[in-house]
């Protein structure tokens, strides 16, 4: 009887100790396709924490497919990947500052539609180039010689009506830049001829006033001397600026290219 009670506590014994080693388990199933297994600590609508050899993991609810109770545990368990830290956004590089060509730059163009006071009307266009690069304050062409750049007519009379004498008064309105009319502010040129003067006489059109500059019989023959139609032309009672003129502008604004 003894040895009986001996055989069976060896049994009892032996199944004792594959039960120790077949721990329970709950098994945690993730959508990614994981599997890890461990125990179950908690779970609410947004997370669940669940132990792995002792430490706490937890688990967006959201990212589990499933939750299996006391299975046992027959695979190592795996080792949820750490949480990477968000990546930072990289920042924003600065916009450089615009070159700024300042008030007061002299632009020299050279007409391309000639101009007449008998033809010409208050608000007509006209088209000129530039006769010199157009350069901002840090050195930087903003628009190369030849760039195209327009203008107004602010006023012309031939009959003196406004003056007491035929006048024309032109400014600059925009510039072309990198395909795109951009616009300026610049003073206002002003030719003011002389109802009473004898025939035509040839006048420089460079400096603020294209006209007054020279004067005398030998006038046009002076001003012939500036070349290639670089001159403004006096009627009795009208004013003529040709194509090919050149004409001084100021700005009287800053211009950002």
């Amino acid at each position: 009887m003894k040895k009986i009670c001996s055989t069976c506590a060896s049994v009892f014994t032996l199944i004792f100790l594959m039960l120790s080693g077949a721990a329970l388990a709950d098994t945690l199933r993730l959508k990614d396709g994981r599997v890890i297994e461990g125990t179950l600590v908690s779970r609410d609508q947004n997370m669940v924490t669940f132990n792995v050899n002792g430490q706490d993991q937890w688990f967006p609810t959201d990212q589990v497919a499933g939750i299996d109770f006391g299975t046992a545990g027959t695979a190592p368990a795996q080792q949820a990947p750490a949480a990477q830290p968000a990546p930072q956004a990289a920042p924003a590089p600065q916009a450089a500052a615009p070159a700024e060509v300042a008030a007061g730059t002299q632009l020299t163009v050279r007409l391309s539609d000639a101009l007449d006071t008998r033809k010409t009307g208050k608000g007509q266009r006209f088209t000129a180039v530039l006769e010199a690069d157009l350069v901002a304050s840090n050195g930087t062409v903003i628009a190369p010689r030849g760039t195209q750049v327009y203008g107004r007519v602010i006023e012309a009379d031939s009959s003196g009506r406004l003056m007491g004498k035929p006048a024309i008064v032109l400014e600059l309105t925009e510039v072309m830049v990198n395909n795109q009319m951009k616009p300026i502010v610049t003073g206002q040129l002003q030719a003011t001829g002389d109802s009473a003067a004898r025939g035509t006489v040839g006048r420089t059109a460079r400096g603020a006033a294209i006209g007054g500059l020279i004067d005398g019989s030998d006038g046009a023959k002076t001003g012939a001397k500036v070349g290639l139609g670089a001159s403004v032309l006096f009627g009795k009672n009208h004013i003529q600026i040709p194509a090919g003129t050149l004409l001084d502008f100021r700005l009287r604004t800053p211009f950002y290219g």
